[in-house]
């Protein structure tokens, strides 16, 4: 079993039934913009029918929301079967429902197709690999809604159902995958393990990376292979569409792997919001360092950022359900904006004093980690207010910010903690790397 980029890939063989003549295809959406979700999943799905050389005959689905989003549930269901009517596929059955365990809505689409009856000729070496359709546009996409780039994507022209219904049926094609996990460097590989043979590269492969990661996203591209011969023909066709290699022999193949940075995307950019984007992609990668349970207090931790000083408190951003420890670890919420009031009104006053900051943290008081703050140059600030409601908040107010760390101590009912600013989420996400390197050095 290997686990890459959140497929799970089993060896064996599943026989429960006859696949003579027909292909079955599953696959889920989850992670993006709830509207899109319908359309992702019915697309992977129908993809990995036509790709199959089959025709759609059906799709069933099963869409799964968190418990306090039953109308968003039906609201997905209704909008599934318009895409579903979009994509030329009856909907035949399903299931809808909300139910608790569920954390971000997820949809599953099952297809349904028959084989056609085309006898295909098998690979032979000197075959051309044929890249359709336009390379990382879903990288494009992902980094608009992360807010790295500001080039709006028309999200629906990411599928490669339109070019395999335009392939499927060419008697010329020898084999067709469409590019997901792994972007196009994930499917050549796949290409030479499930056909025993290798590929190479030519350069039209390395002027369309153009300083991206073969690996990076590129869903509505479609790999194929055929006769050099009917190259031309099949190009004719294709706004899109260009030889990137040959298949060779096994040991001439492919063997270096990649990775793609743009795999944090996945899952992180689940809403329109770019902010909310940034703060869940934040959430991400500090969920994955290894001292994080050692800086939770016991009522939790909580981050808002904000854009502006004017921010008002229900537009700062926070963690509805806050970064909290458990029983199977660090367990993380979700972005919303209002999500932390208190430290909504922490930030909001701390941008008064220095207009260079943007965001705020609490975490544990910890005197391991106020010999790190220490050493790295920070005046820490001891917050002297019993203010019943927000101590911090009320410090800032008398005193003003005198500290990018501010230090609160254990009072009567309150549990001591450690308030960090930072001017952008990246310097806070350094800064918390560095005290756990800290921390690790100090037990050492």
């Amino acid at each position: 079993m290997e686990n890459r980029l959140g497929k799970v890939r089993f060896g064996e063989l599943l026989d429960g039934f006859s696949s003579e003549n027909y292909t079955y295809a599953t696959a889920p959406a989850i992670g993006l913009p709830e509207n899109t979700l319908p359309f992702f999943s019915i697309s992977y799905a129908l993809g990995n029918v036509y790709a199959s050389f089959s025709e759609p005959l059906y799709v069933f689905d099963e869409i799964l929301y968190p418990p306090g989003d039953c109308r968003g549930a039906q609201e997905a269901y209704s909008l599934y079967i318009k895409e579903a009517t979009n994509f030329g596929v009856k909907v035949i059955g399903g299931h809808t429902g909300c139910y608790d365990g569920i954390e971000l809505p997820l949809i599953v689409t099952n297809a349904v197709g028959k084989k056609l009856k085309i006898k295909r000729k098998k690979l032979s070496l000197g075959d051309s690999v044929i890249l359709f359709g336009k390379p990382f546009l879903e990288s494009e996409w992902l980094e608009y809604l992360a807010g790295r780039n500001f080039k709006d994507i028309n999200w629906r022209e990411i599928t490669p159902v339109k070019i395999l219904r335009s392939l499927y049926k060419n008697q010329e094609i020898k084999l067709l995958h469409d590019v997901s996990e792994g972007g196009i460097w994930g499917a050549l590989l796949e290409v030479q393990k499930n056909q025993g043979l290798g590929i190479r590269l030519d350069e039209n492969f390395y002027k369309i990376l153009e300083g991206r990661s073969p690996a990076d996203p590129s869903y509505g591209t479609v790999v194929a292979v055929a006769d050099k011969s009917a190259y031309r023909h099949l190009c004719d066709k294709s706004e899109n569409c260009m030889i990137i290699g040959e298949i060779t022999k096994p040991d001439e193949g492919l063997a270096t792997e990649f990775s793609s940075e743009l795999v944090e995307l996945y899952g992180a950019v689940s809403s329109w919001d770019v902010k909310l984007n940034k703060l869940g992609i934040f959430l991400k990668k500090i969920k994955n360092i290894n001292c994080l349970s050692e800086l939770i207090p016991e009522v939790g931790t909580n981050v808002v950022a904000a854009e502006s000083p004017g921010d008002p408190i229900e537009k700062i951003a926070g963690i509805d359900g806050r970064i909290v420890r458990s029983v199977e670890g660090v367990r993380v919420g979700k972005p919303a904006y209002g999500a932390s009031k208190h430290m909504a009104l922490v930030l909001k006053e701390a941008m008064k004093n220095d207009e260079n900051i943007r965001v705020a943290i609490n975490i544990r008081l910890h005197e391991g980690v106020i010999k790190i703050l220490k050493s790295m140059g920070y005046e820490l600030q001891e917050v002297k207010s019993t203010d019943p409601y927000c101590p911090v908040w009320d410090e800032l107010k008398q005193k003003g910010l005198k500290s990018w760390a501010l230090i609160e101590p254990p009072g009567y009912g309150l549990e001591g903690n450690i308030v960090l600013f930072s001017k952008d989420l990246d310097d806070l996400l350094k800064l918390i790397i560095k005290i756990c390197e800290g921390l690790k050095e100090l037990s050492s």
